[in-house]
């Protein structure tokens, strides 16, 4: 049983999806493909009617009415075709109210501070004073208050070099380690990875290590783009106030960051620019 319920809800997924994304193809595909199911129908029983026409205790296969029959039942079957249109048009306008309901609790995430620790320089939360230091860097992100009946999980944490028109040229997949740390008025993510691997040197720029010591190559004299980054995290974000309802949401939480300076052993990301992309809401 367990085994198909994926399999059902990707199928639902996929259904939901083609409503939104190609309503008019669909409704001609379903219409199509309820007129060839009545069609193979009238002729398997047009079938079984020639095979047994000398047989008269066999006679369900035949419309005794002639042609007011027929146009009976393709009065009947267009009026099946009209419901179904209906239907269709019914149930994408409650996804598309599902999907902005989704929307605006989602746009409620926000996040307020970016912190980055150097556990080589010896720079750590107080509240991991116990935790695990196996890897160099840590990034702290405050969130505010999300609504409580949300779990959130990071699934990929992604680092991006911009270009001069502020395209990403460059994007590294972080090791990451997760560990949340939740109080009624904020969410505490904390994210420990090591350095990306630069392999060409002319990249160096590109790593952390240079990220958190870029007040020693004059910033000022930087272009905006030199001088910021962009942080994408990928979320899972799953509903746990109806536990049998387990359809998750995909959210990537796009942040453009500049270099704040270092206050109280680490330093301060500034939020530049924030985006927030829902991949997937069914």
């Amino acid at each position: 049983m367990k085994s198909r319920l994926p399999k059902c809800r990707n199928l639902r997924s996929w259904f939901n999806k083609k409503i939104i994304e190609h309503p008019i193809r669909f409704t001609l595909i379903i219409s199509l493909l309820l007129f060839l199911g009545a069609y193979i129908f009238l002729l398997i029983l047009s079938l079984i009617d020639n095979m047994f026409k000398d047989c008269t205790c066999i006679n369900f296969t035949r419309f005794e009415g002639g042609v007011e029959s027929w146009f009976s039942f393709y009065g009947s079957f267009f009026g099946v075709i009209a419901t179904v249109i209906v239907g269709i048009i019914t149930l994408r306008l409650d996804i598309k109210m599902n999907q902005i309901q989704i929307a605006s609790e989602v746009n409620k995430l926000t996040l307020k501070k970016i912190h980055l620790y150097d556990r080589k320089r010896e720079f750590k939360p107080s509240i991991w004073a116990n935790g695990d230091d196996s890897k160099r860097f840590m990034l702290e992100l405050i969130f505010s208050r999300f609504e409580p009946y949300y779990s959130i999980e990071i699934n990929q944490v992604l680092w991006g070099i911009f270009d001069p028109s502020f395209d990403v040229l460059k994007q590294y997949k972080l090791d990451i380690q997760v560990a949340k740390v939740q109080t009624p008025d904020k969410l505490k993510v904390y994210i420990s990875f090591d350095d990306i691997k630069v392999n060409d040197r002319n990249n160096t720029e590109h790593s952390f290590n240079y990220f958190y010591c870029i007040q020693r190559f004059e910033p000022i004299l930087m272009p905006a783009y030199e001088k910021q980054r962009q942080l994408i995290l990928k979320l899972q974000l799953e509903n746990t106030l109806y536990p049998l309802k387990k359809d998750k949401m995909f959210v990537d939480f796009k942040v453009k960051v500049e270099r704040g300076g270092i206050q109280k052993g680490y330093v301060l990301f500034i939020e530049r620019d924030c985006q927030l992309n829902i991949d997937t809401v069914f």
